[in-house]
């Protein structure tokens, strides 16, 4: 599925500068990057945009891997698809006879 960001008329393609990342972090980056390929979550692409990735610690001392989108956020076109109301899903699950929950190791991909 091909997702698409609508972006202002004043955009112009840029490459932000990359960040410094500690040698410690280097091979974590690799190897996460690896998965994500693995996985077909990222793939490789030649665009004229670049933004620079940035490692954040977890509580349980692991590292994520974050991409710095705030000059594209910038002149991104908000989505002005509204959230459901929260009473008519509490409804909606109060009829259902059956409740699943999904516990995803990964949640932020979910």
């Amino acid at each position: 599925m091909q997702h698409e960001i609508h972006l202002t008329d004043d955009f112009k393609h840029t490459q932000t500068r990359a960040y410094r990342v500690p040698e410690l972090l280097k091979s974590e980056i690799e190897k996460q990057i690896s998965k994500l390929l693995e996985l077909d979550f990222i793939e490789e692409r030649d665009s004229p945009m670049t933004s620079g990735v940035v490692c954040v610690t977890k509580p349980d001392e692991s590292v994520r891997l974050c991409c710095d989108y705030r000059h594209l956020n910038k002149y991104t076109i908000a989505d002005s698809t509204p959230m459901k109301l929260l009473s008519e899903c509490v409804y909606k699950v109060a009829q259902a006879k059956f409740i699943s929950i999904c516990d995803a190791k990964s949640g932020f991909w979910q």
